[in-house]
């Protein structure tokens, strides 16, 4: 059963909200102002969810992606929105939950910060690691996508992903996850493991650093594996 549905604003998460027979509808990767042909996947006593089968009228907040793996990867959920327009959302979401959940009235929120670039902010990402291959869950997803370059992130960090797969490949202990940090000089590679590293991983994180920093033109990288049981 499809509906055309006019958006009203952002929620929480990956929904836009808009309204049928007045019942509220949630609708993943809508932008506030479309005008949607949507597809009911979902009814439930409260709400509705739905799907978006064609954007009849692209609303003003609407922008193209400027990453190719949205909105496959989990990791974004309102790139097709206008940076300012997030920024509008964020502060609306926040007050709106101030008063649903605390009461709170008419409270005055400040604007969000930003760091003045919209691109290329993130200090720090984590990757999933699945046997040899690593990225980010898909969306409402436990599988993996493997990510060549995330557009969030500093470039330095997008530039270590190459090194990150190497090193995984390299060890003999399995990672679960690795995580890229900025730091003084260089970047910091952090791996969880479900066991201790031995001996032999040791020997292939030292053989990867060596190679790095031939490579990295004076970034340094800097690798930990890390033993958890969770």
């Amino acid at each position: 059963m499809t509906d055309v549905l006019t958006v009203e604003r952002l929620t929480f998460g990956f929904d836009a909200l808009a309204h049928r027979d007045r019942r509220v509808v949630f609708v993943p990767y809508a932008a506030p102002g479309d005008r949607v042909t949507a597809e009911i996947v979902e009814s439930r006593a409260d709400f509705t969810r739905a799907r978006i089968v064609d954007v009849l009228e692209p609303g003003p907040a609407r922008v193209l992606p400027g990453c190719r793996h949205f909105p496959t990867c989990g990791g974004c959920q309102w790139q097709h929105i206008a940076p300012a327009a997030q920024r509008d959302a964020k502060a609306a979401i926040v007050a709106e939950q101030l008063a649903r959940s605390a009461g709170v009235r008419d409270a005055e929120v400040l604007s969000t910060l930003t760091t003045g670039d919209d691109w290329h902010y993130r200090a720090r990402i984590t990757l999933v690691v699945e046997g040899r291959r690593s990225g980010y869950h898909r969306a409402r997803s436990h599988r993996l996508v493997e990510v060549d370059a995330c557009p969030l992130a500093e470039p330095v960090l997008s530039a270590h992903l190459d090194a990150a797969r190497r090193w995984i490949a390299a060890l003999r202990v399995p990672l679960r996850r690795v995580a890229l940090a900025v730091a003084p000089g260089g970047v910091v590679l952090t791996g969880v493991t479900a066991a201790a590293a031995g001996a032999r991983d040791a020997e292939a994180t030292e053989a990867l650093l060596a190679r790095t920093s031939r490579s990295s033109r004076g970034s340094t990288s800097r690798c930990r594996p890390t033993s958890s049981r969770r």
